[in-house]
């Protein structure tokens, strides 16, 4: 074929591979700018030679497209494609930085090693990449504290030591350190995220990949054998406390050791089966003098709670026992809310069977400041306390006081909650414009007497609809209970609304009579009356499956259990 044939082939075949990259590169509704570049690709390929490499970039095709038809490109382009891409050249790596640091950097996700937390304090050193992060998230992926059976020695030996070096990170303060160093570098972080998941909305890699954005290091080491787990039986490191625990003082340790101001603190747990204990949140005097401006910056706070784990120290029936808000359980979450004077999004999830693990913390936050702690008494507690038996603890620091906070938004999950604190929480939280229930099981304020069928969801939403709280305007409830007033020892009812089991209205007198209309609890069939008695006690085994889906608002999935010979299944 003679040589200008040859050429003039070439050419051809260079355009067309040209546009049909272009063509795949598109997605359907863009697809027509083939055929209107597809001239001026042969152009390229027609004209003259370029006399430089800088001429190669500045004519090529696809980087003298307008930016936002790059950007639309690249979004159907998986991860190695576009770094293939950024690769080109300098100019395209230049076209692209802008879109690749907010698609990669403006949320990232690391771990508790030392490689992956150095990666971070090296982002926040780098000049472009350091203002880009706002969302940094700490995912509790760890080392099952057993090594793993392997043939190979070498392999075990690093898995061994690398088990063994994250251990360290937090007997020698290196995790709270790097941590530190890189919150001080992060001027525009604004929310720092616990997680035991990892997030699925990585779509561009869904085609070649799980689609699951991992923490910093993470495919790496397994790819190496490594295993690292965020499920909740391997946490517990036995020396009482969780992993995550563990990873909590270390953020906090760390925010206190930086000048880190975010507007956020966050822990999401959902693959557990017990959430954040009492003593997470202890803070020694130096803690809270160097933590206080960071905490008070706080404008979103998010918590999943178990403050009854570990079990009660061998405390004896006292006070406690009388008094609705005092639980030594929740003291040190208590005076850690109080480091927390400008949240206005609170969100707790409690992952507890005991009662009191929320209805007494609950009860506190509910409870206007300088309020007579005489007056807090629980409607079953039976005691005589006019008489002096046992009389409330006042005030003081193994009884924080309440505080006041500016909520707009509250979310509580898990929850076991009386009726007239519902109406507590609104009165004191004036400003509320949001709330959501998740899980929560409504109690009378007094005690009734047993026979009866009280719809109180019911009598609740009829309550509010009569005295609407002036700026709310959002109500969630999702998997409510209340308790069986016909027969309290009985299991709990679950509330449907028209047979479904969440509602979500913005709020109006119209609304919420329409709702207290439609909300009913799965009362038991009526039984046969029975003319004898057989003795036999009823049963009384209550216990809930508390295991939480965590998708951030505290649902889980309830048991049934039998009851009599009916065999009716009650819902938890």
């Amino acid at each position: 074929m003679p040589a200008s044939q040859a050429s003039q082939h070439h050419q051809a075949t260079a355009a067309t591979t040209s546009a049909r990259l272009l063509s795949a590169l598109l997605p359907t509704d863009l697809t027509f700018l083939t055929f209107l570049t597809l001239p001026l690709i042969s152009l390229h390929h027609k004209s003259a030679p370029p006399s430089n490499k800088m001429d190669l970039q500045t004519e090529s095709y696809i980087a003298n497209l307008p930016q936002e038809l790059v950007d639309r490109i690249v979004d159907f382009l998986p991860t190695a494609d576009l770094g293939s891409l950024r690769r080109t050249c300098k100019l395209m790596e230049h076209k692209l930085f802008t879109y690749f640091s907010k698609h990669y950097f403006t949320k990232k996700q690391f771990m508790v090693t030392e490689a992956s937390l150095h990666a971070l304090v090296d982002i926040s050193e780098h000049p472009s990449l350091s203002p880009c992060l706002k969302h940094l998230i700490i995912g509790l992926d760890r080392y099952n504290g057993r090594t793993r059976d392997m043939a190979d020695e070498a392999a075990f030996t690093e898995y061994k030591e690398a088990s063994e070096s994250q251990s360290r990170m937090f007997t020698t303060g290196r995790a709270a350190s790097l941590l530190a160093r890189a919150l001080s570098n992060l001027k525009s972080l604004q929310t720092i995220d616990l997680r035991d998941f990892n997030s699925m909305t990585r779509y561009r890699d869904r085609q070649t990949g799980t689609g699951a954005w991992r923490s910093w290091g993470a495919p790496t080491l397994q790819a190496r054998g490594h295993v690292l787990t965020m499920n909740d039986s391997a946490m517990y490191d036995g020396r009482g406390k969780f992993f995550y625990t563990r990873v909590f003082q270390v953020v906090l340790a760390a925010m206190a050791g930086s000048s880190s101001r975010p507007e956020a603190l966050m822990v999401t747990l959902r693959n557990r089966i017990r959430g954040l204990s009492d003593s997470a949140f202890g803070l020694d005097d130096w803690m809270q003098r160097d933590i206080a401006p960071a905490l008070a910056g706080l404008k979103t706070l998010h918590l999943d709670l178990s403050p009854d784990d570990p079990p009660r120290y061998g405390l004896v029936q006292s006070q406690s026992n009388s008094q609705d808000t005092f639980d030594p359980q929740n003291t040190s979450i208590r005076r850690f809310l109080s480091h927390t004077p400008n949240v206005t999004w609170l969100r707790l999830n409690f992952q507890s069977a005991h009662r009191d693990s929320s209805l007494r913390l609950i009860n506190w936050l509910a409870t206007v400041p300088g309020t007579d702690p005489t007056a807090r008494i629980l409607p079953w507690a039976g005691l005589d306390t006019a008489a002096g038996r046992l009389s409330p603890l006042p005030w003081s620091d193994t009884n924080p006081a309440p505080v006041a906070l500016p909520l707009t938004q509250l979310d509580l999950g898990m929850v076991y909650i009386s009726t007239n604190v519902v109406t507590d929480l609104f009165q004191k939280f004036s400003n509320l414009k949001g709330l959501s229930l998740f899980n929560t099981k409504l109690y009378p304020a007094s005690r009734i007497h047993p026979g009866r069928r009280v719809n109180l969801w019911a009598d609740l939403l009829k309550d509010l609809s009569a005295n609407i709280p002036a700026n709310l305007w959002s109500l969630k409830l999702r998997n409510l209970t209340q308790i069986n007033t016909e027969k309290i020892q009985n299991p709990d009812l679950l509330v449907e609304f028209d047979g479904r089991p969440e509602r979500t209205i913005e709020v109006s007198k119209k609304s919420l009579e329409q709702l207290a209309e439609t909300v009913t609890p799965r009362w038991p069939p009526e039984l046969p009356h029975m003319h004898h008695d057989d003795g036999e006690d009823e049963d009384e085994d209550g216990d809930e499956d508390e295991d939480g889906d965590g998708d951030g608002d505290g649902d889980g999935d309830e048991d049934g259990m039998e009851q009599n010979s009916e065999d009716v299944q009650i819902l938890l």
